[in-house]
């Protein structure tokens, strides 16, 4: 008689293993977006962003100086050996439980912006 042989199930992040929940609020997702549009306009002029890191440092600079509410990036890496940049996620510091993607924050603003849903996530060079 054969026997099987239990395997453990691969270990994938979802809303029962994270801390936090999607965020979905409009009013939320469209601050953040202005406030990363306006961030990003003002990099461009500085001619200071160079890296993930320093778009990380930038926005959450920027939003705090702006007197709203300030904006929380977390830079996604790659599974397994792979380090490499693959998202972002934004939060208002506030509110840590809810975020969002660079595309799902587009995908949420469905109607209300123009913006292509890889607008906000970084390119990936692999």
């Amino acid at each position: 008689m054969a026997t099987k042989t239990l395997t453990k199930p691969k270990q994938r992040q979802n809303s029962q293993n994270r801390s936090w929940e999607n965020l979905t609020d409009r009013r939320k997702l469209r601050h953040i977006e202005n406030t990363l549009d306006k961030a990003i306009a003002s990099s461009i002029q500085d001619d200071s962003i160079q890296s993930h890191e320093d778009f990380k440092a930038y926005v959450e600079n920027y939003s705090q100086e702006s007197g709203k509410a300030p904006v929380t990036v977390e830079l996604c890496v790659g599974g397994g050996d792979d380090d490499e940049i693959r998202g972002y996620r934004f939060y208002l510091t506030s509110d840590p439980n809810h975020r969002t993607s660079g595309k799902y924050l587009i995908k949420n603003l469905e109607g209300i912006t123009s913006k292509d849903e890889n607008y906000f996530t970084p390119l990936v060079t692999s």
